[in-house]
């Protein structure tokens, strides 16, 4: 994932499998981590250490890309929502 800037995509081709299939090894490797289950303020301190460079906080946090933007966007769009 590293050597492809974590992009789940890219990873896929490099290796010559499915984004299926390379879905199913994530899940499976215990250090790589989904946004969806990193606590808010972790995210939140990572993306400040990384002055706001996702793909740079999605290697300290060994999190796909894609699955860090969506979060980030979903962090972003909770706290402009009146509770």
């Amino acid at each position: 994932m590293a050597a492809n800037e974590w992009n789940i995509q890219a990873a896929a081709r490099d290796l010559g499998i499915s984004r299926p299939t390379m879905y199913k090894l994530l899940d499976a490797h215990r250090e790589i981590r989904w946004a969806e289950r990193i606590p808010a303020d972790e995210i939140e301190r990572a993306l400040a250490a990384c002055a706001g460079d996702v793909g740079r906080c999605a290697e300290v946090l060994r999190t796909p890309t894609e699955s860090l933007r969506r979060e980030v966007r979903r962090l972003t769009l909770d706290r402009l929502t009146p509770t």
